[in-house]
């Protein structure tokens, strides 16, 4: 199995893809039409925002997933925040979703930042088994308001 990342922005042919499973991923954690709708709003802004990648995760070429990351200058460096990760429900539990984790982690170097609502016990597990193989021992972990947040510093490949 062969896991890899692409940005959208080279690769506009795999729009539609995306429209599509964001779509499935927002009516996947229980929204209406009409957050849909806003959703996808916030998507095409967040996708013309610079400082954003929109990336497409594959699986042996094919699209699996996507991931949306912001970065934003800091004065120790790069700081990014995760504000969306998804794969296709039929391809978790394989590897692809930690396999792309790893090689966003490895590309976009500096702070990290994941936030995960607490409730979401699947995702915060998940973070919680990637990290500790990307960072063993040293992401830290806080909880507010019904979220989990996770810090650590990616300094690239290993």
């Amino acid at each position: 199995m062969s896991v890899s990342i692409r940005e959208l922005q080279r690769s506009p042919r795999l729009r539609p893809w995306l429209d599509q499973a964001y779509a499935a991923w927002m009516t996947e954690i229980g929204a209406r039409d009409a957050t849909v709708a806003v959703a996808h709003a916030e998507l095409e802004a967040a996708i013309r925002s610079s400082g954003t990648f929109a990336l497409i995760i594959e699986r042996d070429q094919l699209p699996a997933g996507f991931a949306l990351i912001r970065g934003t200058a800091a004065t120790a460096g790069q700081c990014w925040h995760l504000l969306d990760f998804f794969v296709l429900a039929e391809l978790r539990r394989l590897g692809v979703g930690a396999a792309a984790a790893r090689l966003i982690f490895e590309r976009f170097v500096g702070d990290w930042q994941i936030v995960t609502l607490s409730k979401d016990c699947a995702a915060v597990d998940f973070w919680r088994r990637v990290l500790a193989r990307h960072v063993p021992g040293r992401a830290n972990e806080t909880h507010s308001a019904g979220e989990v947040i996770q810090r650590f510093k990616s300094s690239g490949a290993r």
